[in-house]
């Protein structure tokens, strides 16, 4: 009936001098029967300590918990320590993480467990420093050997189990944990993990018995969490007009790169979705859901860990809808060719372009609503020099934002959507995207189910476009107007008696301009804004109505 004498007790031994010298050993059990297997930890100038133990009163291994608030001068619990276990079975091999921040002081507590109802490996945690603690809970079923870390990210815990290291983080402090990851996939027998996390990812060490020879050795593994550079120079190549949208970009120097997904999203959508991943430095796009319009694009690297980088750089493609696009031939230039002085040929050098940088505008009057109309243009630009890009739009119906401009003259046709021109009015805008060469424009109009004619009874303006908006108006009215190039622009505002009211005279950027003319001292009555540039000038007609 004598009590058996404890094998095994916990003694503690400090170096203040990093490891050169130590102290003698403090024992920090009194137990009976054997103290063991155990772990320390350090936070908030806390020592915690967690151990096995078998007490003189017990037929089992439970775990116990003790700290010291003064560099271990002290226990809390003196040698017996604080009880974190009271089940029917052994609990044992018990690891310990504290991590402090300015806001939180925890402890995590993790054991393998075998009580006869629901044996697994079990983890506790105290958000008050070891003060007090919550319930346990079972973290996985029947594995052994566990092992946690934590960082400024979360928990991370590991663990043996049929021969394999098994995996399980919390990223919110041990309230809810993902999804367990196998991490091992081998013959052998692998046991006795350990873990810890840095800013580079989370490190595992274990042990690996060779079957066949009897024998075992540490293995280390790791699991990155450094996500790869973006990728660099996301570009289309070569320049070409698509479908397909060929895209290319430089390959990521990381020795861990598995491979690229690619992202993509239509004008005027919130978000990109994934459209395919690859392992080489160029991808295919020939899937549209629309096509004359504008997609934009960007690609991630993935590693083996399957971290994924930031995008790279986006860019924006322009997908036309080649129903648009009709063979006319090459035609002569007929009595119905639209002709605009001096853009027939290059400028006084081979290297200089006769329209670079404006916008290009007609109105086609008077056309018939039941005929088919195309238009096109004599387009080249020089081998050497090649890279140009047109815009092109028919009353705000973009037709092709891409269109390059080939190395040869050619004629390059579109026809007009029958809904464009119901009113019989027809808009053309021509915009360089980059410096383009614009020789002639060619106007058909055809009959459905003949060949091209014209009966020559549309008319042609260009130039200014002007609105004014509100009309009516009171108080102030806002003038619009639209430069095709950078142009000396008069506005002047006239009543109906013809006497001039307003007059501004400057030179101005091409794009847009707007402005507004206030009204508050102005007589009820009709008035007329005329708009002019180098080229042409524009009238409007506006009714001020008293405030």
């Amino acid at each position: 009936d004598q009590p058996v004498i404890g094998n095994y007790e916990i003694y503690r031994k400090y170096s203040t001098d990093s490891g050169s010298n130590w102290s003698d050993a403090q024992r920090l059990t009194d137990a009976i029967r054997n103290s063991w297997h155990p772990a320390v930890s350090v936070n908030a100038n806390t020592i915690h300590l967690v151990w096995a133990d078998n007490q003189i009163a017990e037929s089992n291994y439970e775990i116990y918990y003790n700290r010291s608030t003064d560099h271990g001068a002290n226990w809390q619990w003196g040698t017996s320590g604080y009880r974190l276990t009271r089940v029917a079975g052994e609990s044992e091999f018990p690891d310990v993480v504290a991590y402090s921040d300015p806001n939180y002081n925890a402890v995590h507590v993790v054991w393998q467990d075998d009580r006869t109802d629901s044996p697994g490996v079990w983890y506790r945690r105290s958000t008050n420093n070891g003060v007090d603690w919550q319930d346990p809970i079972r973290l996985f079923a029947n594995g052994h050997h566990p092992a946690i870390a934590a960082d400024e990210r979360g928990l991370y815990v590991v663990w043996e189990k049929d021969g394999y290291i098994n995996y399980r983080e919390s990223t919110d402090w041990g309230t809810t944990w993902q999804a367990p990851v196998r991490v091992t996939n081998t013959t052998d027998a692998d046991s006795f993990p350990d873990i810890f996390a840095d800013d580079l990812g989370r490190h595992i060490v274990f042990a690996r018995t060779d079957v066949g020879a009897n024998r075992a050795k540490i293995w280390y593994k790791q699991r990155d969490i450094v996500k790869p550079s973006a990728p660099q120079n996301l570009h289309k190549e070569p320049f070409m007009v698509p479908p397909p949208v060929v895209l290319y970009w430089n390959k990521n120097t990381e020795p861990d790169i598995d491979k690229y997904r690619v992202y993509r999203k239509r004008e005027g959508q919130l978000n990109f979705n994934q459209i395919g991943s690859t392992t080489d430095t160029t991808f295919t796009d020939n899937n549209f859901p629309r096509l004359g319009c504008w997609y934009y694009y960007y690609v991630t690297a993935v590693d083996l860990a399957n971290n994924e980088s930031n995008p790279s750089n986006i860019i924006r493609v322009w997908v036309p809808d080649p129903t648009m696009s009709v063979d006319l031939g090459n035609p002569e230039p007929s009595v119905y060719t639209i002709e605009r002085a001096g853009y027939y040929q290059w400028g006084i050098s081979s290297d200089s372009t006769v329209d670079y940088g404006g916008t290009l505008r007609y109105c086609f009057n008077d056309l018939v609503p039941e005929y088919d109309y195309a238009f096109g243009f004599m387009l080249f630009e020089p081998a050497f020099d090649s890279g140009r890009v047109l815009s092109i739009s028919a009353s705000g119906y973009s037709l092709d934002d891409n269109l390059v401009v080939p190395e040869s003259a050619q004629v390059i046709c579109f026809r007009v959507p029958r809904q464009l021109y119901a009113s019989g009015v027809l808009d053309l805008a021509i915009s360089g995207v980059r410096e383009a060469v614009l020789s002639q424009i060619f106007f058909w109009e055809n009959i459905s189910g003949g060949g091209p004619q014209s009966k020559g009874s549309f008319g042609i303006e260009g130039g200014l476009k002007c609105r004014l908006y509100p009309i009516p108006a009171q108080g102030k009215v806002s003038i619009c107007y639209e430069l095709p190039v950078k142009a000396l622009v008069s506005v002047e505002i006239y009543d109906c008696l013809g006497r001039l009211v307003y007059r501004n005279k400057e030179r101005q950027e091409c794009g847009l301009q707007q402005f507004e003319w206030d009204t508050k001292d102005i007589p009820v009555g009709v008035y007329y804004v005329i708009v002019k540039d180098d080229n042409s000038a524009v009238a409007r007609k506006v009714l001020i109505l008293r405030r």
